[in-house]
C-alpha cells in the first residue's frame, strides 16, 4: 500500500488504487466496490473501538467500585460520549490536530515502558518452555494449524487501519514520499513493541485457566491485577489502554470523514452533493464528519438489544477492509510482474497513473526488484487466509449465540453495493476524478456553491 500511495496520494486510497491498477473494462465497476467496502470498513471501525473502550470503562468501574454492575443501557450512552469526543477534536479543535496527534504518540510510547516494567518486576514468571511450546486448541479444531488460524484473526486487526494515513494524504506535504514513509515506520515501530508486549504478556501470565475465565471484556488486565497486586496499580495501567483508545477514536473518525468524502467527491455515495461539500474557512469535511458520527451513534444502538448482533456488524471492519487491500495488492502484482509499470522520473511531465490513461509510474517510494513481488505475494496470501478465517466461529459445531455472522453481514454489504451500483451508482460514478485537477488550482465545494467539482490534490 505504501507503494500504491507513493504512485497515486488521493484521499480515496484503495478505490482509487483500484481504479488506475485494474484493466479498462473492470476499473469502473471494481474501484466502486472497493469505494463501498472502505466506507463500510471505517464506518464500523468508528463503533467497534467505542464499544471496545467502553468494554475497558466498565471494566475499570467494576474493579474500583464493588457493588457495580455494567448494565446494556450504559452502552451507547457511553459510545455516544466516546464518539463526541472524537468530533469535538475533528472539528472545534481541528487546528491543533496535529498536536493533539503529537502527544498522543508521546503517550503512545511512555505507556508502552510504563506498561512492560512493572509486568517484568512484579509478575510472577512463566517457564519460557510454556511460552514458546505450549499450544492451545480450546475451540476443539481437528488440528493446531486451524485452531493458530482462527486465533490470528484477533491479532490480524492491529493491520485493518493500516491504510489509515492514505486517507490524510491530501493534508500532507510532500505526501507521495511521507505517508508510504509514515506507513512503514509506523507498522515496524508499532510492530516490535506490540510484540515485545506480547511476550511479556505471555511470560507474565501465571496460571492461564485464571486468566482465561476473568470477568474482565479482556484477558491481560487480569494479567496486571495479578503482577501489581492491587487495584490502584491495575486501574494505572488499564487508563493507558483507556487513552489509547480514545486516541484512536479520534484518528478514526479524522480517516473515516476523509475516505466518505473522497467517495462524495467522485459521485459515488448516495447524497454525494451533500457529503462532497467542504467548509469555506475551515476546508473540514463537515457533512462527512456528521454523517460518522450519526452512524456510530445508530450502530452503538445495536448493543443496547444484543452485543452478538453488534460485533457481527462491526466485524465487517476487519473482512471489508482487508478485501480493498486484496484488491489493490493483487492488481499491483500483476502489473509488476508484466512489466507495465515504468521507472520513477521526476522530471516527467506525463500524465501518469490515472483513470483515463494507460501510462503508468512509479512513484518516490518503491521496494526494488524481487523483493517488491516477494513482498506482494505474501501480503496477498496473509490478507487472503485471514479474509477467510474471519468468517469462522471461534470454535467447531457453535450454537447461534456462538455463530460467527460475519460472512452474512459481508454478503449484505456486497449485494446492497452492486444493488446500487445498477440502480444509480453507475450513471453518477465515472471513477476518480481528483487527478485532472493538474495545476493544483483553488477547487474547495463550498456550502454556498454546491459545485460537484473535488478539491485540488
Amino acid at each position: 500500500m505504501a507503494e500504491m500511495v507513493s504512485m497515486t496520494p488521493t484521499a480515496g486510497g484503495q478505490y482509487h488504487w483500484v481504479a488506475i491498477l485494474a484493466p479498462k473494462s473492470l476499473s469502473k465497476i471494481l474501484s466502486y466496490l472497493a469505494a463501498w467496502l472502505t466506507f463500510i470498513s471505517w464506518q464500523a471501525s468508528v463503533a467497534g473501538t467505542a464499544f471496545a473502550t467502553v468494554q475497558t470503562i466498565q471494566g475499570m468501574v467494576s474493579l474500583g467500585v464493588a457493588d457495580y454492575m455494567p448494565t446494556q443501557w450504559q452502552i451507547p450512552l457511553m459510545c455516544w460520549g466516546l464518539i463526541l469526543i472524537g468530533i469535538f477534536f475533528n472539528t472545534y479543535a481541528a487546528r491543533f490536530l496535529p498536536q493533539v496527534e503529537s502527544f498522543i504518540m508521546v503517550i503512545h510510547i511512555a505507556g508502552f515502558f510504563a506498561t512492560i516494567i512493572p509486568l517484568l518486576i512484579w509478575a510472577p514468571k512463566t517457564d519460557p518452555s510454556v511460552v514458546f511450546g505450549v499450544w492451545r486448541n480450546d475451540g476443539g479444531w481437528d488440528t493446531q494449524g486451524v485452531s493458530f488460524l482462527v486465533g490470528l484473526v484477533g491479532a490480524s486487526y492491529a493491520f485493518s487501519g493500516a491504510d489509515s494515513a492514505a486517507h490524510m494524504v491530501e493534508e500532507v506535504d510532500n505526501a507521495n514520499l511521507r505517508v508510504p514513509q509514515a506507513m512503514v515506520w509506523g507498522v515496524v515501530l508499532n510492530g516490535i513493541m506490540a510484540v515485545t508486549v506480547l511476550v511479556v504478556l505471555l511470560f507474565c501470565l501465571g496460571d492461564p485457566e485464571s486468566v482465561l475465565n476473568t470477568d474482565f471484556a479482556f484477558p491481560a488486565y487480569q494479567i496486571y491485577l495479578n503482577a501489581v497486586g492491587n487495584v490502584g496499580g491495575t486501574l494505572a495501567l488499564i487508563s493507558i489502554i483507556l487513552f489509547n483508545g480514545t486516541a484512536v477514536i479520534i484518528s478514526i473518525i479524522a480517516t473515516s470523514s476523509r475516505a466518505t468524502w473522497a467517495f462524495s467527491r467522485d459521485s459515488g455515495l448516495p447524497g454525494w452533493r451533500t457529503f462532497a461539500k467542504l467548509h469555506p474557512k475551515s476546508r473540514l469535511p463537515l457533512y462527512c464528519l456528521y454523517l460518522t458520527m450519526i452512524i456510530g451513534f445508530v450502530l452503538s444502538l445495536i448493543a443496547f438489544g444484543s452485543t452478538l448482533a453488534f460485533n457481527d456488524v462491526v466485524s465487517l471492519s476487519l473482512s471489508s477492509c482487508y478485501v480493498t487491500y486484496m484488491m489493490g495488492n493483487g492488481l499491483l502484482l500483476w502489473r509488476r510482474i508484466t512489466g507495465q509499470i515504468r521507472p520513477y522520473s521526476p522530471e516527467s511531465t506525463e500524465l501518469t497513473n490515472t483513470v483515463k490513461t494507460d501510462s503508468l509510474s512509479w512513484g518516490p517510494w518503491k521496494v526494488p526488484g524481487l523483493l517488491g513481488i516477494l513482498v506482494n505475494v505474501i501480503g496477498l496470501v496473509f490478507l487472503f487466509v485471514v479474509t477467510i478465517f474471519s468468517f469462522f466461529p471461534t470454535g467447531v459445531q457453535p450454537d447461534p449465540s456462538l455463530m460467527n455472522w460475519s460472512v452474512f453481514m459481508f454478503g449484505v454489504t456486497m449485494l446492497f453495493s452492486v444493488a446500487w451500483y445498477v440502480i444509480a451508482g453507475h450513471k453518477d460514478y465515472d471513477g476518480p476524478r481528483v487527478e485532472f485537477d493538474l495545476l493544483r488550482e483553488e477547487a474547495v465545494v463550498s456550502f454556498e456553491k454546491g459545485s460537484d467539482t473535488g478539491a485540488a490534490l
